[in-house]
């Protein structure tokens, strides 16, 4: 059932992304599932979910595989310490996406960097990552309800 969601998922951000985008800054919804996943049933499901929204978004986007990975090691990290989060308070919520958020970006940088031509790593994180990180972080209460309750389960 968790796969069906992502698709769901997929098809969302698909649809909406671009409309919400500013500039080029546009919110992560399958990033924003995985963290529910892994809050809501643990490191197990979390991994599988990662990994499977991860490839989706790989296959709409870098083709890398850099979001597979990512989104794999998101979903164990959160699922393995989500015990230790407050994880029924609101505002929590939107800090541990924005975290997973800014995991995400090290990884794009770390990857970069490794070209022999790197991208700027300021502007790649200055204009890109962080504020996607915030504005992922700033759509996580309306998700994680709407998560919920196609879901059946409360964080």
């Amino acid at each position: 059932m968790i796969y069906f969601f992502i698709i769901l998922v997929a098809l969302f951000q698909i649809i909406f992304a671009n409309l919400m985008a500013i500039g080029n800054i546009r919110p992560d919804f399958l990033l924003v599932f995985v963290v529910f996943i892994a809050l809501s049933k643990g490191p197990l499901k979390a991994a599988a979910a990662g990994a499977t929204a991860g490839f989706i978004k790989d296959i709409l986007s870098t083709g890398a595989f850099l979001n597979t990975f990512s989104f794999f090691l998101c979903g164990v990290i959160v699922g393995l310490f989500a015990q230790r989060f407050h994880k029924e308070k609101a505002f929590v919520q939107p800090m541990i996406v924005c975290a997973a958020c800014v995991f995400v970006s090290l990884v794009y940088l770390f990857w970069f960097s490794r070209w022999d031509y790197p991208p700027p790593v300021a502007m790649l994180a200055g204009r890109i990552g962080f504020p996607t990180a915030l504005y992922t972080a700033l759509v996580t209460p309306p998700l994680f309800f709407l998560f919920s309750k196609l879901t059946g389960d409360a964080t």
